[in-house]
């Protein structure tokens, strides 16, 4: 009935008027699926907004994760290909491999997706084939990816590499670099011709040599190159390099941020929390915030660079 009632509000008001309305409270309403179910009119405007971005949590089996995987579904065939612009799929160790199928399955339904976000947490050390399989298929080309730990790891070489089909289009990239979870094959890069930032979250490796080994092999159009530093390990040697990195000396496209305050002996150029981390993977059509401050931070170093030079002559 209160929905009803909310629809009679905007009988008299112009069709457009109404509908720009209630795409601003889906924008500004965190229970904006219930929107959709004041008419049918008001569902075709919202449900494009509603399921732009989508973040399915393995760990919380919520409206999202059941819409997607229900046996039955009152939407057409081709809806979450058409609507799904953004896609966070994030696996807990608990229950990765009992939900190997229903992510390949959501990927599958999802294949115009242009964010993609695949994240684990640490530790987790099974396989999941179906999952691996619809990730090098042909079936997705988004311009923005990030994948963590476990994904992509060959089974047999335990490696990782950039050519297959998925990185094909990709314009930003976020990977983690952890030795025990698989290497990658950083020669690859170079397949990328598309790649303007990258993002390396390192783990137990020299962050001074995967920036090398990556810019050894990058594209000639990267712009962007963020170090990411979630070491377990703190040594003298790995302090004189994150300071290197950070003030530029290895190249100035490089910048460095640390998602954690138990750091703060490490030189970064500045400190992203993995909450907003996760924030903006999770509603990537409202702009990734780890790329523009990356993007400040070597714009103000060239600038500082280039009145220096000048004050010199």
């Amino acid at each position: 009935m209160q929905l009803q009632g909310l629809a009679s509000r905007f009988q008299d008001l112009p069709e457009d008027i109404v509908r720009l309305i209630f795409e601003i409270a889906v924008e500004a309403d965190d229970y904006r699926p219930t929107l959709a179910l004041i008419s049918k009119q008001i569902q075709r405007w919202v449900e494009p907004l509603i399921y732009r971005d989508v973040l399915i949590d393995f760990n919380d089996s919520g409206q999202f994760y059941r819409t997607m995987t229900a046996p039955v579904s009152t939407k057409p065939a081709d809806f979450f290909a058409l609507h799904v612009k953004g896609l966070f799929i994030r696996f807990l160790e608990s229950d990765a491999e009992g939900n190997d199928t229903n992510a390949a399955e959501i990927l599958h339904k999802c294949s115009s997706v242009q964010s993609l976000a695949i994240w684990s947490y640490l530790h987790f050390q099974g396989t999941l084939p179906q999952l691996r399989t619809a990730l090098t298929s042909p079936l997705l080309r988004p311009t923005q990816l990030s994948l963590s730990q476990f994904v992509l790891r060959d089974p047999v070489t335990s490696t990782r590499d950039f050519c297959h089909p998925i990185f094909s289009r990709i314009t930003h990239l976020d990977v983690t670099c952890k030795r025990k979870e698989g290497e990658w094959d950083w020669a690859s890069l170079q397949s990328l011709a598309t790649l303007t930032h990258l993002s390396v979250d390192v783990y137990d490796m020299s962050p001074a040599q995967v920036a090398k080994d990556v810019l050894q092999n990058c594209p000639q159009d990267l712009r962007v190159l963020v170090v990411c530093l979630s070491l377990d390990v703190i040594t003298p040697q790995i302090r004189d390099e994150a300071k290197s990195l950070a003030e530029g000396e290895v190249d100035d496209r490089v910048a460095v941020v640390s998602f954690e305050t138990r750091t703060p002996e490490l030189e970064t150029n500045f400190y992203l929390p993995y909450g907003e981390l996760f924030d903006v993977w999770k509603a990537p059509s409202s702009g990734n915030k780890l790329w523009s401050q990356a993007e400040r931070v070597i714009k103000e170093r060239r600038r500082k660079k280039s009145e220096d030079s000048e004050a010199f002559f």
